[in-house]
């Protein structure tokens, strides 16, 4: 997708991620598309117009006249929930008030460089998933679920979700790497066994002792001057967050502002601190009290902070072990590259 734009109902533009081909395409759907609701879709001058609409929200896409109409769409609904989910919500406040966040979570569903089998979501552990998969006897068996997660800080963690759906009684035997700890559990010589019945939901979490790097990489350029500092700050990241530059606000400078680039202050929760979530390239001017003279040795620090929004999910793993006694070896490639795990029914 080349292009992703949000606008509301007035035709005012939101947002914009868009190639210099298609700025003429926002004016032409405003002028002629944005009142008309009754198509998803309409080609004009060789370029599809792709929308979804969602609480007044124009999501709008510009692309090639080949490409499919269903992908786009369904990827529009994506940024649209994900927006939803992160923002407390769908609509113009919102969407200006965290237009940051917007654009990474954007950034992150188009980017043509898929950073798969990673996935933001977060794991359900309340309810057992595969209950639907347990109607009719072609479906006996045992199912097994596995979901990894790997936090911004390098914490390795995972849920195992097990029920079965075979009228008689197993034990069920899991062997794991060795830096695996499960809670409430008492591995023996690196083997969990656990009786499972008809039915029934067993869920164990587990952490892993080994850290691996942290899933962001941030670089940091600042240019410090009398009365303001340039930052470049570049991120790069397999999870959604936001990025912060921070530095010591002495007593006698009064009021720090933006000159340029995209970010928002925030004074109020450090008061001797500024806080400044960054994007890119930007500069932030600084006005002192009568009197006294800018120094550059006001800003001694100046630091970068991450705060992640979700944690890495390496993708939910779904295995059927016949009930037949056997040995199934399952191995996880995705997201931490760490180990292999041997299931068996006893």
């Amino acid at each position: 997708m080349e292009s992703v734009v949000i606008l509301n109902t007035s035709g005012d533009v939101l947002f914009q991620s868009i190639q210099q081909k298609y700025l003429k395409c926002i004016d032409f759907y405003v002028q002629n598309l944005l009142n008309n609701e009754r198509d998803n879709f309409v080609i004009s001058n060789d370029v599809l117009f792709v929308r979804y609409i969602r609480n007044g929200l124009h999501f709008l896409t510009f692309t090639e006249k080949n490409y499919s109409v269903a992908i786009c769409i369904s990827l529009l609904q994506q940024i649209a929930t994900a927006i939803g989910d992160l923002c407390n919500g769908t609509n113009e406040n919102e969407i200006r008030t965290n237009l940051i966040r917007v654009s990474e979570i954007i950034d992150e569903l188009t980017k043509k460089i898929s950073l798969k089998p990673y996935h933001i979501v977060s794991p359900l552990v309340s309810t057992f998933s595969l209950s639907q998969m347990f109607s009719g006897n072609e479906n006996d068996g045992i199912f097994v679920e596995h979901i990894e997660t790997l936090s911004s800080n390098g914490n390795i963690s995972g849920i195992i979700n097990i029920k079965s759906s075979v009228p008689q009684q197993f034990n069920f035997v899991l062997k794991h790497p060795e830096d695996v700890v499960f809670y409430g559990t008492k591995p023996q010589n690196g083997f969990v066994s656990i009786p499972l019945l008809f039915g029934t939901t067993r869920v164990l979490s587990y952490k892993m002792h080994k850290e691996v790097n942290p899933p962001f990489l941030i670089q940091m350029k600042v240019e410090k001057n009398e009365n303001y500092i340039k930052f470049v700050v570049s991120v790069t990241q397999r999870v959604i967050g936001k990025c912060y530059l921070i530095f010591h606000r002495p007593s006698h400078i009064t009021t720090v502002r933006t000159i340029d680039g995209n970010g928002v202050l925030d004074l109020l929760s450090y008061h001797d601190k500024v806080r400044y979530s960054v994007i890119g390239t930007g500069s932030l001017k600084f006005s002192y009290q009568d009197g006294v003279v800018p120094c550059v040795s006001d800003f001694p620090f100046v630091t970068v902070e991450f705060e992640a929004e979700k944690t890495i999910v390496s993708g939910t793993q779904i295995i059927r072990l016949s009930p037949e006694r056997k040995e199934t070896p399952v191995y996880l490639k995705q997201a931490t590259k760490q180990g292999s795990w041997t299931i068996r029914v006893v």
